[in-house]
């Protein structure tokens, strides 16, 4: 009995180290279980803030994408304006030059008309002027013949009013 004892006794003993070893291999496994499911919750913690900075990244990006596409259509519209605004401008600037054209060229015209005119009026101010010129030159030869008359009349008047003298060559008597 006594050995059988001995043999519980070494069985139990037996028993008791496996059992202290399965308690220090379920203590480990449950520190490791522990410290893993601290490292999981730790990683799910380090996760969700991860998962929460890349949402606020996210929407920071999407702001400044929304700003940029803002500014984008703003700055699209205000060149679409100032295009708008230089083609106004030019057609405008075109109209005003093809204005000053026309109105060149109706001064020219206008002038080149009034130097025809000028010419024309040139043209009979001489036809007058040489017309005139030959009149003079007619009336001057008229007067001279008259005068030449009225000398010839006034130096016969004369001679019919002297008396005649004996020295006078003229006199046939």
């Amino acid at each position: 009995q006594v050995k059988a004892l001995e043999i519980q006794r070494d069985d139990a003993r037996q028993e008791l180290a496996e059992a202290r070893n399965r308690i220090t291999t379920l203590i480990e496994q449950r520190d490791e279980m522990r410290a893993t499911l601290a490292q999981a919750v730790n990683d799910a913690k380090v996760a969700e803030a991860a998962r929460i900075d890349a949402d606020r990244a996210q929407a920071v990006a999407i702001a400044k994408l929304d700003a940029t596409q803002q500014q984008a259509a703003e700055r699209l519209e205000a060149l679409k304006s100032e295009q708008q605004a230089r083609r106004d401008d030019t057609e405008a600037h075109k109209q005003a030059l093809v204005d000053q054209r026309n109105e060149w060229r109706e001064r020219l015209a206008a002038v080149e008309n009034q130097r025809e005119n000028a010419e024309k009026r040139a043209q009979e101010a001489e036809s007058a002027r040489a017309h005139a010129s030959t009149q003079v030159e007619v009336l001057k030869a008229r007067v001279e013949a008259l005068e030449a008359e009225k000398g010839d009349r006034h130096r016969q008047r004369r001679r019919e009013e002297q008396p005649t003298l004996p020295f006078d060559d003229q006199n046939p008597a």
